[in-house]
């Protein structure tokens, strides 16, 4: 409902631009809305890096998933370690982009959806938690990721969500 001024209240309401060309990072995204986006990324064609820090298992899971709901081609999936408890994690993160074979530099979407609430602790950089992770961790990334956005085949300007 809202004031959109179209009905996306059906259930079937689904985006339906092809995304065909564009290389998007999903953080957070083997399980909840981060998989949800992945996934519906993927079924329109889009090349989908997955990243987290619960590991290639978890993350290879929910790849095979998103490729069985789907029907995307597996080699449009690929996962990346990234933990945001770490800045040092974020910087290797970057690193490791920047190792990518170089026509896998380029990303045309970053979608920082990893993020926790109520966590107690401190983080091994001496912040709490809960701010590490969900906003100094991600400045951090998306300004070291800035270098590598850029506008995909068809003019639309790089995103940040």
């Amino acid at each position: 409902m809202g004031f959109s001024p179209t009905d996306n209240s059906r259930a079937e309401w689904v985006p339906r631009q092809r995304q065909d060309g564009r290389r998007v990072l999903v953080t957070g995204s083997n399980r909840g809305i981060g998989y949800a986006t992945a996934a519906g990324l993927a079924a329109l064609g889009a090349q989908v890096v997955l990243a987290g820090h619960e590991g290639s298992e978890a993350f290879g899971e929910a790849m095979d998933r998103i490729v069985l709901e789907t029907g995307c081609q597996r080699d449009q999936l690929s996962y990346m370690a990234l933990d945001l408890r770490s800045l040092d994690s974020v910087r290797a993160f970057v690193q490791a982009w920047a190792q990518r074979p170089p026509a896998e530099h380029v990303l045309h979407s970053l979608i920082n959806n990893a993020g926790i609430a109520g966590a107690p602790g401190v983080s091994p950089d001496g912040f709490e938690l809960c701010f590490q992770i969900n906003y100094l961790s991600m400045f951090l990334l998306t300004r070291l990721l800035l270098p590598y956005m850029q506008p995909s085949s068809d003019g639309a300007p790089a995103r940040i969500v």
